[in-house]
């Protein structure tokens, strides 16, 4: 008890640690640290769907080049909308046939 009371001084003088202060310095820490599974054979597969999906996103939403040739075929009267047309109705009944 002795040592107790011989405590003096000024406490607030103690650095005080900021909880902000150490998760930044845990998160450095963490940023610093690799991991290492230990199995160097690691792999990642993706599969052939997602390699499609992948590529799709990547394609614009509006062809513009498909859409200003269409816009001048229907323009001088080149576009041949009854053999397209026909050829919609196939794709369409094909696919629901498969559904």
């Amino acid at each position: 008890m002795n040592n107790i009371s011989r405590i003096s001084g000024n406490l607030t003088t103690i650095p005080s640690m900021n909880k902000l202060d150490s998760v930044q310095r845990y998160q450095e820490q963490q940023s610093k640290t690799s991991y290492n599974s230990g199995n160097d054979n690691d792999q990642v597969e993706i599969s052939q769907r997602a390699m499609i999906l992948s590529k799709i996103s990547e394609l614009p939403d509006i062809r513009q080049d498909k859409v200003d040739q269409l816009r001048k075929q229907l323009a001088d009267g080149s576009y041949d909308i009854d053999s397209k047309l026909s050829l919609a109705f196939d794709k369409f009944f094909e696919e629901e046939a498969i559904l």
